[in-house]
């Protein structure tokens, strides 16, 4: 969605930086397998 870490947290309300900054590390070192995740994620949504 193009948010900064802080701009997650903000909208979150419920969360502080340091898993937010975790989950992004996350995501970015392993981009190829999230972006699979969330592909099959939505296939499955729109077969629902």
């Amino acid at each position: 969605m193009g948010l900064n870490a802080e701009e997650i947290t903000e909208r979150m309300g419920n969360v502080t930086l340091i898993p937010v900054y975790a989950a992004l590390t996350y995501y970015h070192a392993d981009r190829e397998e999230m972006e699979g995740y969330i592909a099959a994620e939505k296939a499955d949504y729109q077969r629902l």
